[in-house]
């Protein structure tokens, strides 16, 4: 079987906002200390040679604490039923120092869902049990979604993908997108050139004045849930949690003094 795509790439992105239970009530941000066995929830498998330093309680304990709140925010504002509050007892999380704030992600313990975060923002959502990447050049799991119809159109589809959007506190004018944004739906061709759509659809709005690929938002809506399969939000105009003042002390190193320690952000000990 050739498998001819209709939509071809995914490009990744995510955002912020006030959370809400089930019954409405805005929900408060947690705070996890190192007595509630961060590390023991931490995975190891990040590049640390691109971190400006390493790890430091102080960091770990200010990273974990930004990635849950900001996950479990987007996890209450989307109503995922399926996946309990977030803690450490449930969820298993890496993160390193960047230049501009926190880049890791957190997932649940199956490995199911996942948000993944950088220079201080949730920028992608994924649940691998729908995303693309779940079915993408797997022959027998295409066979199977091509029979199964879409119990959404297109235009729900990108209904939805507003109402998500919205739902973590960010706007197609905030973020400066593009309307209206690109709507497809995932398909493949068999060998003798018949077409088959899948149950799920593609929303992309992009930024002005920037060849394609640009940044912008991208939603992938499952047809069989009507939930969100994947979230990439690359917008320039992402909003970013400040980092620290403190956050060189916080990661033992001291401001740079000249251009080329401003350049690389190296770390050197106190003296």
């Amino acid at each position: 079987m050739n498998f001819v795509w209709i939509i071809a790439f995914l490009i990744v992105g995510a955002g912020v906002g006030n959370a809400r239970s089930e019954d409405g009530v805005i929900l408060n941000d947690s705070k996890w200390s190192v007595l509630d066995r961060i590390e023991s929830v931490r995975r190891s498998y990040i590049n640390v040679n691109i971190a400006i330093g390493t790890n430091t309680p102080a960091f770990d304990e200010y990273a974990f604490n930004l990635m849950i709140n900001g996950a479990e925010r987007l996890r209450s504002s989307w109503e995922l039923k399926s996946v309990p509050p977030l803690s450490v007892k449930n969820i298993t999380f890496d993160a390193i120092a960047m230049k501009y704030g926190v880049k890791g992600e957190i997932s649940t313990e199956d490995g199911r869902f996942n948000w993944q975060f950088a220079d201080n923002a949730l920028w992608i959502f994924d649940d691998k049990e729908y995303t693309p990447r779940s079915f993408e050049f797997k022959k027998d799991e295409l066979q199977r979604l091509k029979k199964i119809a879409s119990k959404i159109t297109a235009k729900q589809a990108e209904d939805l993908a507003r109402h998500y959007l919205h739902a973590i506190g960010l706007t197609e004018q905030g973020l400066q997108l593009l309307e209206p944004p690109r709507v497809s739906s995932y398909g493949f061709a068999d060998s003798d050139g018949t077409e088959h759509h899948l149950p799920i659809f593609d929303i992309k709005w992009s930024m002005p004045g920037y060849d394609d690929p640009a940044p912008g938002v991208r939603f992938d809506i499952s047809g069989i849930t009507g939930g969100v399969a994947h979230y990439a939000n690359t917008s320039t105009k992402l909003p970013k949690a400040p980092l620290p003042t403190n956050y060189l002390d916080m990661l033992e190193i001291l401001p740079p003094t000249n251009s080329a320690q401003r350049l690389g952000l190296k770390p050197w000990p106190h003296k």
